[in-house]
């Protein structure tokens, strides 16, 4: 019985290994315009690069952010395997 009780214990404990890596992101970042933190609105376009920095996502359209002194946050779903070694998320002012 000591045996499948182990057993039991071990595959809870594995079982956030093997949980899904969420497609939804919260992004938070700083944005400067000339060296110096931003303010207001600006059209932002998310992607996400490999190594050798060729983009395997792009956001189909750019989207307005709020930056506050230099400070934003945003929630992006890019769809892509998280669990590729490699990947960076950026972002491009539009």
């Amino acid at each position: 019985m000591n045996k499948y009780l182990i057993a039991l214990i071990l595959s809870f404990l594995g079982a956030p290994l093997l949980a899904a890596v969420p497609n939804s992101i919260t992004y938070q970042g700083s944005f400067k315009q000339s060296g110096a933190p931003a303010t207001g609105t600006h059209q932002i376009r998310f992607e996400v690069v490999d190594q050798a920095l060729n983009v395997v996502w792009s956001m189909p359209t750019s989207t307005p952010i709020i930056v506050n002194n230099g400070l934003f946050s945003t929630t992006v779903s890019p769809n892509v395997n998280w669990l590729s070694v490699g990947k960076i998320l950026s972002l491009v002012e539009i």
